[in-house]
């Protein structure tokens, strides 16, 4: 998944209230209390990212190991995945597929 493109789809209402973000979804009817980590990612990704530049940035940010930051991470977009919050583009696919084009 390093090499997995991410992308807002909605960047949705959102309010600070002390260190967190809450995030409303009018489309999902949900909202969302953000971290200051959880924070960090949605804010990062205020452009496309891919996985491995997500990791970075919060691993340059946060003292936690390689493989703990890139778990979380992939935990945390997942779930906005789920909710449509941010799309999933996968760099290695789409290159095979447009070099058998």
């Amino acid at each position: 998944m390093p090499d997995t493109v991410i992308a807002q789809t909605s960047p949705g209402v959102s309010a600070m209230m002390g260190e967190h973000l809450v995030m409303l979804s009018v489309e999902q009817g949900a909202y969302f209390d953000l971290n200051p980590t959880a924070k960090l990612i949605w804010e990062s990704l205020s452009s496309p990212r891919t996985m491995h530049e997500l990791c970075m940035i919060i691993h340059e940010e946060y003292e936690v190991s390689e493989q703990d930051c890139r778990d979380s991470v992939e935990r945390f977009v997942l779930e906005l995945h789920k909710e449509n919050m941010v799309s999933l583009q996968d760099l290695t696919t789409q290159a095979v597929e447009t070099s058998q084009a």
